[in-house]
Order: C-alpha cells, then structure tokens, then sequence
C-alpha cells in the first residue's frame, strides 16, 4: 500500500480563486480513500482464515495482529471520513467560529484578503449590517416615481456598497470553507499515513503468526522419533496403545507435520500397537535422536 498521500488541489491563495472547486476536489480524495480502506477490510475479513487462529502459535499475536490491521481500517475511514463532514458558515460566524480559525489567521497575515473594504473580519462583518441597514433605509426613502431622483440614485449607490461587500463576504466564507476542509485533510492524512502503518504491521503479524514456519514443514522423508506422552491428558490413546506400553519413552515414526505437533506412526515393539495420530501438546512432545 502507497502510504505517500499527495494534496489532492494547490490552496487557493486568494478568495478570488475558486474556492468550492478545491473543497469538492479534498472530499472527492477523501471519499477515495475511504473505498479504498473499505476494500482493504475486507479482503482481510475475506482472505483470513479465521479458523486457523486456534492453530497459531501463539494464539494471542494472531489475535493482535489481526486486531492490529482492522484498528488501522477503521481509523483511516474514520480520519477521512471527517473531511466529509458538512461545514456550512454565516456572516456573523466569519469572526469567532471554530470553522473559520484557518481564516482568521490568514487575514491576520494578509490583510489584503479584505480588499480595503474593512481591518478586520469584525469590521467586515459590521459593515455588512451597516450597509444592509442603509440600503433598506435608502430604498423605502426613495421616490419611485423619478428615475433621475437624488432618493433614488442614493439608493442605487447604496445597494451597490451592499452587493460588493455581500460578494467578498461569500467568497472569504467559501474560502474559510476551504481552509477548514484542507486542515481536516491535512490532519487525516497524517492519521491515515499511521493508519496505513498498523494495519501493514498488523496484518504482518497475523500471517507470521498463521502461517507454516520452517519448523511446520512437512519432512522429505519419514524420521524416527522418540514420544513422551501425558498419561492423565490421553487415556483413550494409552489404552490404545496397550497397557505394557511405557508412555514415557514411545517409538515412532513422523510422517507428516512438525516436530511440534507431528503425524506420527507408533512402531509394534515394547508392548506397544502400532498407531497413527497426530501428536498436540497437550498429549505429549516428540524428540528426534
């Protein structure tokens, strides 16, 4: 898995440039991503063999490592998921909201974004209501009758203040918009990057621990192998073996398996039959001469 994550578009550096198009295009990554750790959760789900953890050695590792792996799934979707979330902002949320921090501090470093129409997002948004009041004013004051009217044309100047500082106070909200998403990529993509990490190591630790080790392979040829077996864990094989047999010192020969858990066939000697099994350890350990 490529955990290298680039920015999906280049911040805008100004409220001119459009901002909603570099919003649409971090959750289009970010929903992205999400399908992708859904894919890899499942081909874990579907691809591990859960039956082989009472095999695994030891069984809590296995238990971890595959615990580990679907703890990182779920904390990238989750990092993600949170570039998603539904942002929207008012007028008067421009100045304090959580939302709009990123904003703040860009403003406070250039005051520029502000285009000379206020000092602070304070005073712009004060100006907004400012230039509502009088446009409303100007307007119910205006003679309708007179085109060319002094009332009139100070209504239409009026309005005219009110729409250019309408227009910047929507574009700085979609550009604080687009600062508060980018932060939120910013932050899950370093979770995901961690994310991606435990879930290689996790899903690492689950194979070794489930897989054959060198030990488990089954041998080229058959070897004789001395058992020792547990008299209290394994009555029906002891009296199968016979009632002369010593069970502490058994002569057989591995077919099959590892020395920890052979297929071994017992050899008719010593009073003992001859029997084939599979020796775990709670029956007893095998030694080679």
């Amino acid at each position: 898995m490529n955990i290298g994550i680039e920015e999906p578009s280049r911040a805008p550096e100004h409220p001119g440039v459009p901002a909603l198009e570099g919003i649409d295009s971090l959750r289009t990554t970010a929903k992205w991503l999400i399908a992708a750790f859904a894919a890899v959760g499942a081909a874990l789900l579907a691809g591990v063999q859960l039956t082989e953890l009472g095999q695994a050695r030891p069984v809590h590792t296995a238990a971890i490592g595959f615990g580990v792996a679907m703890a990182g799934v779920a904390t990238a979707i989750f990092a993600a998921s949170d570039v998603l979330r539904p942002r929207s902002l008012t007028p008067g949320q421009l100045p304090r909201s959580h939302t709009t921090q990123a904003l703040r501090d860009a403003v406070r470093d250039d005051h520029s974004l502000l285009e000379g129409k206020a000092e602070s997002l304070d005073d712009l948004v004060n100006a907004l209501v400012e230039d509502r009041k009088n446009a409303d004013t100007a307007w119910a004051a205006q003679d309708a009758e007179l085109e060319d009217s002094p009332s009139r044309i100070a209504a239409l100047r009026a309005e005219e203040r009110l729409v250019a500082i309408q227009d910047l106070v929507d574009r700085l909200s979609e550009f604080g918009l687009y600062l508060a998403t980018s932060r939120a990529f910013t932050r899950a993509r370093v979770a995901i990057v961690a994310a991606a990490v435990a879930c290689a190591a996790g899903a690492a630790t689950f194979s070794y621990a489930t897989s054959r080790p060198a030990d488990r392979a089954v041998p080229t040829a058959p070897q004789l192998v001395t058992l020792r077996l547990n008299s209290d864990r394994s009555e029906s094989l002891s009296s199968a073996l016979g009632t002369q047999c010593d069970l502490r010192a058994v002569a057989a020969i591995q077919v099959a398996g590892s020395l920890r858990e052979p297929e071994v066939v017992t050899l008719p000697q010593e009073g003992c039959t001859a029997q084939r099994f599979v020796l775990t350890d709670a029956v007893g350990v095998a030694t080679r001469p």
